[in-house]
């Protein structure tokens, strides 16, 4: 279960998988998929983005902040729950289920709230 502490980063309102973190100067790098060089940037924390450890039904890492549909098309995110020191899927404010391997072969990533927050809206009625 490596892949449990990957992160990634987000950067100018996009997301970028990290590379390393410099915990002695508090510093993150990361690259875009085709670029050889490295970003540095100041780390802050609250743009940190982990990894649940667990995959979609087609293999794609599930992250913290990550837009799930299952086969109803019902949306929801991934949230952190601090209380009990654990990854949740919410749907509208509403605590749902606790994220485990159990269900990862219903749900499927679509998008995230950082760069597809729309995806979570409610379509307004029409008069």
């Amino acid at each position: 279960m490596q892949d449990r502490f990957k992160y990634r980063y987000l950067y100018e309102n996009k997301l970028y998988d990290v590379e390393m973190i410099d915990f002695r100067t508090l510093h993150v790098y990361f690259k875009e998929k085709d670029n050889k060089v490295c970003t540095r940037t100041k780390l802050n924390f609250k743009n940190l983005i982990q990894s649940t450890g667990l995959t979609d039904k087609n293999g794609k890492l599930i992250y913290e902040g990550d837009i799930l549909k299952d086969d109803t098309d019902i949306l929801a995110s991934v949230v952190w729950e601090d209380e009990e020191a654990k990854f949740i899927i919410e749907e509208k404010n509403r605590y749902v289920v606790d994220i485990s391997s159990d269900i990862c072969d219903e749900i499927e990533v679509i998008g995230n709230i950082y760069e597809n927050s729309e995806l979570l809206e409610v379509p307004q009625c029409q008069k």
